[in-house]
C-alpha cells in the first residue's frame, strides 16, 4: 500500500442516517427518556405510540406532550393496577 492510499479517507465518509433511521432513533430516545422520567415501560411505549399516531401527514415525527395527556396516562395505569389487585 502506498503512502497515497494510506491518506485516502474515502472509506470513512458517512452520508448520515436515512429519514426512517432518524425517526427510529428519535422514537427510541423518547422511549428511553420517558422511562428515565419515571414512566413504566408500558406507559412509555403507549406515549410513543400515541405521539406517532398524532404526528402530522408530513411524515415528520412531531412530539407534543402536555400535562393533561400525561395525567390521563397515569390515571389509566392506576386503574389497570387497581384492577390487577
Amino acid at each position: 500500500m502506498s503512502k497515497k492510499d494510506d491518506d485516502n479517507l474515502d472509506h470513512l465518509e458517512f452520508d448520515g442516517l436515512s429519514p426512517l433511521e432518524q425517526d427510529a432513533a428519535n422514537m427510541h430516545e423518547m422511549f428511553v427518556a420517558l422511562q428515565g422520567a419515571g414512566f413504566t415501560e408500558r406507559q412509555a411505549l403507549q406515549l410513543v405510540a400515541f405521539l406517532i399516531d398524532r404526528s402530522d401527514e408530513s411524515n415528520d415525527l412531531n412530539i407534543y406532550i402536555n400535562e393533561e395527556m400525561i395525567q390521563k396516562i397515569h390515571d389509566a395505569q392506576n386503574e389497570d393496577d387497581e384492577e390487577e389487585e
